[in-house]
Formats: structure tokens, sequence, C-alpha cells
């Protein structure tokens, strides 16, 4: 990915940052899937008070791409300085093993995360006889 697509990502998903339902937490989270034709689709996280129930940024963006007909997802890009949780990597997983996984750190550059590394024992479809 180039660091322009980068930019544009990191852009879509702070915009959407500002749409994230934070209610109980008070910590908006919001993520921006970015796939292999260079589509965008970006999301913030959908708390609710039956807390199971919430939704993370990450599970919203894929369902967007995924929705427009989109599978070939090549990264992601997280706001604010945060790693997704393994219910979120493992829903990145599903498409791939090569998903860049892109995280703010402290000087609010991007780092590159693979996703193994970050979710050693994943399963995918490859694992599951249909």
């Amino acid at each position: 990915m180039t660091s322009a697509d980068r930019q544009a990502a990191l852009d879509a998903a702070k915009r959407a940052l500002s749409h994230a339902y934070a209610p109980y937490s008070k910590e908006p989270k919001a993520a921006a899937v970015v796939t292999a034709d260079g589509s965008i689709y970006a999301a913030g996280c959908v708390e609710n008070a039956a807390w199971p129930a919430a939704i993370c940024a990450e599970v919203v963006a894929v369902g967007a791409a995924v929705s427009a007909g989109k599978r070939d997802l090549q990264s992601i890009v997280l706001v604010p300085r945060r790693l997704p949780c393994g219910a979120c990597l493992q829903v990145l997983r599903e498409f791939g093993l090569h998903v860049e996984i892109l995280a703010e750190n402290d000087s609010g550059e991007l780092q590159s995360f693979a996703l193994p590394d970050l979710l050693p024992n994943s399963f995918g479809p490859d694992n599951v006889e249909h």
C-alpha cells in the first residue's frame, strides 16, 4: 500500500471516529478497510447496553466492505492507538492471513502488523469442511 493510500485510509478512519457510538466506554474507535482495488470502507464502533451485543469498528468496516461485494481485503487502519481484539482478528482472518493491520503508534504514525503475529493459531475457511 502506498503512503498516499495509507493516508487516505487513515483520514477515512479519523472521519468515521466522529460517528462512533461509544456512550458506555467513552472511548470511540474507528477502522478503515482497504480492498485490493483501493476502495476504502470506514466505520466506527457501535456499543450496546448489553455489552456482548456491541460491535467493534473493525467488524462494522469489514461488514460494509463485504456488503458492497468486496471480499479481497488488503489492509485495515485502526484509530485511535490500539490493536484489534481476538474476535476482530478472527473476522479479519476469514479473508486471509495476508491482511495487513495498521495502527497508530504513540507518535501518530502508522505501524504495520502481520495478522499471523497477532493471532498465531488462527483458523479460516481453509480449515473448515464445506
